[in-house]
């Protein structure tokens, strides 16, 4: 409560703590650095710890915390200093406070080689920051999607026999997309219908998959989040290899997936400009003709249908315009009950 005087230069107001853990105050005369600066008397108070409290800390490693940029309910971004070799650096950080408290540095391996010191505004949700170089080189500003750089993607490309990286447009590429709930790359030996393609046609096959991915489903962010994030994996990916890998034919780029994975395919497709090729087998194109086991999986809802909405975003039929002049293969069995087109 707030009581102002009449004349509205003072102000009387009360707090209330139901927390029911008490105060420890400490009375001291001015600053705590320094003491005549001040002839008033002033408290520091804190809290009792709670009874059976145990502290946490959240960072650490060889860093000093010098800011906090953003502080959620389960992510913390900060600033930190670290010295190396006698010169002072400093990096955005990110923790994790809701699973496993990892801290992980978002600008330490940033393609920015002339910039070692960084400062960062976010936005109130944290969705952007723009982020600051300040040296050593000339100072340079960036505007960044927060989780642009959570994760690294890994392509594993499989070439074919006597392949040449000189040439120029020669080889046709096909992307295998993924479901959300498998990994890609292992180190098992096998042989596929990949291989023939490499040995038989001279094609070159690849795989992509992010360095955090979970395939135990291991406090796992909801499926269509997953869903979502592959299809922004897969275009990055494909445009990464056509700007960087002169040896593929640019125009002979195709992504092919079944099931879920046919539906991140089209979206691929259907999002990517430079794509103009995929294969669909038994594909998911209308989340609305699902079962209820599969709606709920992916939607993590058993008690109510309040995220229906989501159905018309993950509907391909709505992004159908995007395939203008583009090739599309649809491979699906008249009598497949479980992937209704």
């Amino acid at each position: 409560m707030l009581w102002w005087s009449r004349d509205g230069t003072s102000i009387c107001y009360t707090t209330i703590d139901n927390s029911g853990v008490g105060d420890n105050t400490i009375a001291y005369y001015g600053s705590l650095n320094n003491e005549s600066d001040s002839n008033s008397l002033k408290y520091v108070r804190y809290k009792y710890p709670k009874e059976k409290y145990v502290e946490t800390f959240i960072t650490y490693g060889h860093y000093d915390v010098t800011k906090l940029l953003f502080v959620g309910k389960s992510i913390i971004y900060f600033t930190a200093k670290q010295s190396i070799v006698g010169v002072e650096r400093q990096h955005i950080y990110r923790v994790d406070i809701q699973t496993d408290g990892a801290v992980q540095c978002i600008t330490c391996h940033l393609n920015f080689t002339e910039c070692q010191y960084f400062e960062a505004v976010f936005s109130l949700t944290a969705d952007y920051y723009i982020l600051e170089c300040l040296g050593p080189d000339v100072p340079k500003v960036y505007l960044l999607k927060s989780d642009q750089h959570n994760s690294q993607i890994y392509i594993k490309l499989l070439l074919p026999n006597g392949f040449d990286d000189e040439v120029v447009d020669k080889y046709p590429l096909i992307i295998e997309a993924n479901n959300p709930e498998t990994g890609v790359l292992s180190d098992r030996f096998s042989i596929g219908w990949a291989h023939y393609l490499v040995s038989k046609h001279q094609y070159i096959y690849g795989w992509v998959e992010r360095d955090n991915e979970d395939v135990r489903h291991k406090e796992t962010k909801r499926n269509y989040d997953v869903v979502n994030d592959n299809i922004d994996k897969y275009g990055i990916a494909i445009n990464y290899i056509k700007d960087n890998k002169r040896f593929i034919n640019p125009k002979k780029v195709c992504i092919w997936g079944q099931s879920v994975a046919a539906f991140v395919a089209v979206s691929t497709l259907a999002t990517n400009e430079g794509l103009m090729c995929a294969v669909l087998v038994s594909p998911v194109i209308n989340w609305r003709l699902m079962d209820a086991v599969t709606y709920e999986h992916m939607f993590n809802t058993g008690d109510s249908y309040d995220t229906y909405a989501l159905f018309d975003g993950f509907n391909f039929i709505n992004k159908i315009r995007k395939l203008v002049a583009k090739h599309l293969l649809i491979i699906h069995g008249s009598a497949d009950g479980n992937y209704i087109l």
